[in-house]
């Protein structure tokens, strides 16, 4: 029955052991989400305060992660396998417990415990109070030796005097033995009882002793290291401050040499080429009095400020911009070697308290042992003593037998005497062994209550110390976050330097190029103009690229971000990440093709279009040719029509003046026959107009001069038909050549609408130069952002390879926090077993002589215990039994794909709901 109950009560202790420890591990969390919603109250309440430090859509970032972390922690809490297992196992736990407190074994058992324990604790005060009276009971067991020897050789003395004595024995002296047997044997307990209490005393106070200065040379060594830190401190802040100055004074200097004043036209980056041919320009070399002045250095000046003030504003943005980002890198640098000094010392910390555990676990298994020989010691000596003491009460119950026999009454008087005043020596001395007992045992109850404080202070500082870890870990990790982002905004920020910086190379180089060509330059000053333009637009369309670029890496800092928390949880992303790059090296190959697809295209069109532009010159050459012909020959044509113009008119004239002289001639001889007829030549006129065979036949003047003037009129007028003739194919000849003329007019306009089509042609052409270069530089352009695409995938990959490997050695500490803590937990309980087996060994003590078989049996159980717990130690501390360490490393193995077969459950879960959310980094990129 009674190993029963003591089994149980073992049952019972190790269920509470088993609560404590999910009660802790529960609390460890639900402190662990307290201090993730104080953290977010902290950043708020400085959100609040100081607004200008941080910017709305920062601080709101870090606050929506911040809560989507503690969203996630309260999930993984309430849904976590391990916690609904934990809280079925607590409630069967308190349950069980409920049952076997219930039991009527357990109940007698606790009953007969607190019996035992209140006689105990009186007996403790009895001996504390009797501890004052040490010397004085060293005195009176001298005393009472001396008494013992005085009374041997009074019985020897009467043993030889008195040679026959009579046997009646007395019932007074036989009970006087019986107790003097007690009281020796009471007497032997509490002394063992108070020197073993008295050497506990003394082993905790050198225990004590050597934890208070252990403790104070860890202060010691706290302060010093703090000290080397602020040192360390102030020599980074004014080594900052020395390199703010330099970079402020680098600064102003490089912004006094960029404002020194420049021409315009040493601004160009590339010669643009004329609009059309030199010959159809229309610009003489005679006439360069307007276009070869110089550009106006007012103008020139202008423009060059305008844009060093807008070089100079985006340089200082991203010197700024440099500087913070420097200041923060460093910031954040501090805090990681903090926050590895510290835990350096924890973990040095740890160590030395391990080391102390397993020292005091040696010392108290050497104390074990020390107390187990003087024990069987002492149990040899106490049967000893007794025998011997058995004895020697019987040679004295022999010589007083023969005293009473031989001399009668008057010789027991001065022996009677002797043991009554013996007896009350032995009742005092027991008293004041009682007192001193009860004095030692208050002591050690003492001891015991403050080996229990500091146990329970050793578990808070293990808890507090566990805590810690994880909030320094949570920081580590935030902080490594932040390192990656700041780190990804450093390389784009000095990307974008070593970009600035080419271009400045690049300008200087063109301005030198345009210093040598000044001479040249200042004959074309229009396409100085065109390019000054060009220049604007470039500018006007670097600010927006640099604009766009901003807002970019503003929005890629955002998907940074995301991605960051994403990769937080997610940790099989590798392969897919595997994938995608294999996916996006295809898509670099293929593009890759296309892009030399594309080069030959444009290759292409380059021969072609110089082919055009060839074909184009040459028909304009002919055409040119043709015009020059055509107007060569409407000149020609245009000077003979005006020459035989002026020689018909000539003709005419000459004509009209001969048809004068002829209708003046005409006249007169009219006039001199009107006269003739008028003078007497009347009749034959008469006879005329009768008949004409009666006239004479001889000739006369007047017929003949009608003839002439007949014939003269008939050449008049066949001239005149003639000239009349000659003016009508002069007019055919003048129509035709006007048709022809129109003809080539057309043909002109024809040749002109033509050149205007080939100009046209011509800026078209040029437009699709423009075009092609601009999709080149777009080529180029997008050939950089795949290049940092991949850079970044690169990066990322990378930065999940550091993330995976910082996971395994936070596993591999939390594994050596685990089996600290099982170190921990199996000291506790050694010193719950050295407790209990010291309260066990008291009261067999105590109940020895009454109870010799149940003093047997204990001695069993605790032996078997002893089996037990040096098995259980075996497999904690080295399974030096191989067979244990089998079975040992077979159990860790099952509880080792236990664990694996969880885990993979969770990864496959947040696979899953990763798929449904469909929150992936690389497209949100």
């Amino acid at each position: 029955m009674f190993d029963y109950t003591q089994m149980l009560l073992n049952k019972v202790a190790q269920l509470e052991v088993a609560w404590n420890q999910k009660d802790k591990f529960i609390h460890s969390s639900r402190m662990i989400v307290k201090f993730r919603e104080d953290h977010i109250y902290r950043l708020e309440k400085k959100l609040k305060a100081e607004p200008g430090l941080v910017s709305d859509k920062e601080s709101q970032v870090v606050i929506d992660q911040l809560k989507d972390e503690i969203k996630l922690l309260r999930d993984q809490v309430e849904h976590h396998p391990k916690m609904t297992r934990y809280a079925a196992e607590n409630f069967a736990l308190r349950e069980e417990n409920r049952q076997l407190r219930s039991l009527p074994s357990v109940v007698n058992a606790e009953e007969a415990a607190t019996q035992v324990t209140a006689d105990l604790e009186d007996h403790f005060h009895r001996a504390m109070e009797t501890e004052r009276r040490t010397e004085g009971k060293i005195i009176i067991s001298r005393r009472e030796q001396v008494k013992l020897t005085c009374c041997i050789h009074f019985l020897n003395h009467c043993r030889s005097t008195t040679p026959g004595a009579s046997s009646t024995p007395v019932a007074v002296d036989s009970a006087s033995a019986a107790a003097i047997e007690k009281l020796k044997a009471q007497l032997l307990q509490k002394q063992t009882d108070l020197t073993g209490a008295l050497q506990a005393y003394e082993d905790y106070k050198e225990v004590t002793k050597k934890q208070m200065s252990q403790l104070q040379s860890e202060k010691r060594y706290l302060d010093k290291s703090n000290r080397h830190l602020e040192n360390i401190l102030e020599a980074t802040n004014a080594y900052k401050k020395k390199e703010v100055s330099e970079l402020n004074r680098i600064h102003v200097e490089t912004i006094k040499i960029l404002t020194t004043p420049t021409k315009a036209y040493n601004l160009r980056t590339r010669l643009v080429p004329f609009s059309s041919p030199e010959h159809l320009n229309g610009s003489d070399q005679g006439t360069d009095d307007l276009w070869s002045e110089p550009p106006p250095s007012d103008m020139a000046e202008m423009a060059v400020t305008e844009e060093l003030c807008q070089v100079q504003e985006q340089a200082s943005h991203f010197q700024t911009q440099f500087n913070e980002e420097e200041l923060k890198n460093s910031k954040l640098q501090q805090q990681i070697a903090k926050l590895e000094e510290q835990i350096t010392v924890m973990s040095q910390e740890s160590d030395h308290k391990d080391e102390l555990l397993s020292t005091e676990r040696a010392n108290r298994n050497t104390d074990q042992l020390n107390r187990q020989e003087t024990a069987n010691e002492l149990q040899q000596s106490l049967q000893s003593e007794q025998q011997a003491a058995e004895g020697k009460d019987l040679m004295l119950l022999l010589c007083c037998w023969k005293c009473l026999s031989d001399g009668g009454d008057d010789s027991l008087f001065p022996l009677v005497s002797v043991l009554r005043t013996e007896i009350r020596d032995l009742r005092l001395v027991l008293q004041s062994s009682d007192k001193e007992l009860a004095a030692v045992r208050s002591e050690l109850r003492e001891g015991h209550s403050e080996q229990q404080r500091e146990t329970t202070q050793l578990s808070s500082s293990l808890i507090s110390t566990q805590l810690q870890l994880d909030k320094i870990q949570l920081e580590w990790e935030q902080l490594l976050e932040q390192h990656r982002t700041l780190q990804d905004s450093f390389d784009q920020l000095q990307a974008e330097a070593n970009s600035l910086q080419m271009e400045q190379e690049h300008t200087s180089t063109l301005i030198s190029q345009l210093t040598e060509n000044k001479e040249s330059t200042s004959k074309e000053l229009i396409d100085t103009m065109e390019q000054n333009t060009l220049l604007r637009k470039q500018v006007s369309d670097l600010t927006v690229q640099n604009q766009q670029q901003a807002s970019k890496i503003v929005d890629l800092e955002q998907n940074s971000n995301s991605a960051n928390e994403t990769i937080k949880g997610l940790e099989q992303k590798t392969e897919q990440d595997k994938a995608k790059y294999n996916d996006a090296c295809f898509e670099r190959e293929d593009l890759q093709g296309q892009n030399s697809k594309i080069q030959a295209e444009i290759c292409d069109l380059n021969e072609n279009v110089e082919r055009r532009v060839a074909s184009s010159k040459i028909e304009v050459e002919v055409l040119q040719e043709e015009v020059v012909y055509a107007t060569e020959e409407v000149e020609r044509l245009t000077k003979v029509l005006h020459e035989q113009n002026s020689l018909l008119q000539e003709q005419t004239a000459q004509k009209d003046i001969m048809i004068q002289n002829l209708q003046q001639k005409l006249q007169k001889q009219q006039e001199a026959v009107e006269r003739t007829i008028r003078n007497g030549h009347f009749k034959p006129l008469v006879d005329l107009t009768g008949t004409p065979k009666s006239l004479p036949r001889t000739p006369c003047t007047p017929g003949s001069f009608s003839r002439d003037l007949s014939h003269v009129l008939e050449s008049q007028e066949r001239e005149l038909e003639n000239r009349r003739s000659s003016m009508i194919t002069m007019e055919i000849l003048l129509a035709e050549l006007n048709a022809e003329r129109a003809a080539k007019n057309d043909e002109i306009q024809r040749l002109k609408m033509q050149l205007t089509e080939k100009e046209m042609v011509r800026i078209e052409i040029q437009v699709l130069l423009d075009q092609f270069y601009n999709k080149e530089n777009q080529l180029i352009h997008n050939g950089n952002k795949k290049r940092k695409i991949l850079k970044e995938l690169q990066e990322e990959r990378a930065d999940k390879s550091n993330i995976m490997q910082q996971l395994s050695e936070t596993q591999k500490r939390l594994q050596a926090q685990e089996s600290l803590l099982g170190q921990s937990q199996t000291c506790v309980q050694e010193l719950t077993n050295e407790l209990r087996n010291r309260c066990l060994e008291l009261r067999d003590v105590g109940q020895r002589k009454q109870e010799d078989e149940k003093c047997v049996q204990e001695n069993e159980l605790l032996r078997k215990q002893n089996v037990k717990l040096s098995e259980e130690n075996g497999k904690l501390v080295g399974h030096k039994n191989h067979k244990q360490r089998i079975e040992y490393l077979v159990n860790l193995k099952k509880d080792n794909t236990k664990l694996q077969e969880e885990n993979e459950k969770l990864k496959t879960e947040m696979i899953l709901m990763r798929d449904n959310v469909g929150c992936l980094p690389l497209e949100m990129t």
